[in-house]
């Protein structure tokens, strides 16, 4: 999710009220106040990150899978078809 120009993750949800993350800080803020980034960037973040993809890897919102064949790749997506 985006918060203004930071891109970061909503660990806790309570009355509309979210707990976002960036890595580096952490944001009380309205449900409202929130938009979505375009993937390009959502992977860029992860990627330069460390500390946001670690955060979000602990909280299950991520999943990080390497692939080193197309054939393990698609074997991987046909397992959700």
């Amino acid at each position: 999710m985006q918060y203004k120009s930071m891109i970061g993750v909503v660990l806790y949800n309570e009355d509309d009220i979210l707990t976002f993350s960036t890595g580096h800080k952490i944001y009380r803020i309205k449900q409202s106040d929130l938009t979505h980034p375009l993937n390009e960037e959502i992977v860029k973040t992860f990627k330069s990150n460390d500390e946001l993809r670690h955060i979000a890897l602990e909280h299950d919102i991520i999943e990080i899978q390497e692939r080193d064949s197309m054939e393990s790749y698609i074997s991987y997506i046909n397992t959700y078809n």
